[in-house]
């Protein structure tokens, strides 16, 4: 059985990623990008959040950062594809 968490509760993550998305909009870049970081501490294989902080990024103007941001959204993508399919079979040759 899954627990749904408060959304009043300060740590809710949905609660955090939809604020973090309003700040963005108001043109609060700074703040929109602390909770996207923190949302990141605890969901550190979330591909979506990396890419959600690249974007926020490029609206700060620092787009060697995001680059970043971005290229562990790619590998976690990535990461899930791979998982999903299961690991190549390598054949050798004796």
């Amino acid at each position: 059985m899954q627990v749904m968490s408060d959304p009043k509760d300060p740590e809710h993550l949905e609660s955090k990623w939809f604020l973090s998305h309003v700040l963005m909009s108001k043109g609060y870049l700074d703040e929109a990008f602390r909770l996207a970081r923190e949302i990141m501490e605890r969901k550190p294989e979330d591909p979506e959040i990396y890419y959600w902080a690249g974007e926020i990024l490029v609206k700060l103007n620092q787009q060697n950062i995001a680059r970043e941001y971005f290229s562990r959204c790619d590998e976690l993508l990535l990461e899930q594809k791979t998982s999903e399919r299961g690991a190549p079979e390598i054949a050798l040759k004796k």
